[in-house]
């Protein structure tokens, strides 16, 4: 997983690789960086419901995903997956 802006500085490296058994989720993946990060992390990408904030964009492999429960299906070895808030500070 690729971070960006105010995200990237939350750990010390800007990418995080994560093993994730089959048939995992987005909100898989989001819930295992989460360990790392901490609740920083989730409180900018997720809303008190665990929806994915409006300004949080996820790519997967590149291509724009909105739903958190899109499996990653491993057909890339290892699956990308940007996450990039856009907010008035970064440009949003």
């Amino acid at each position: 997983m690729r971070l960006f802006g105010s995200l990237a500085a939350l750990g010390a490296e800007r990418s995080i690789r994560i093993d994730l058994p089959t048939c995992s989720t987005i909100a898989d993946a989001l819930r295992a960086v989460e360990q790392p990060l901490g609740a920083s992390f989730r409180m900018q990408v997720l809303d008190e419901t665990g929806a994915k904030r409006r300004h949080c964009r996820l790519f997967v492999g590149g291509y724009a995903v909105e739903d958190l429960q899109t499996q990653l299906d491993g057909v890339a070895d290892p699956t990308e997956i940007d996450i990039i808030l856009l907010i008035a500070p970064e440009g949003g």
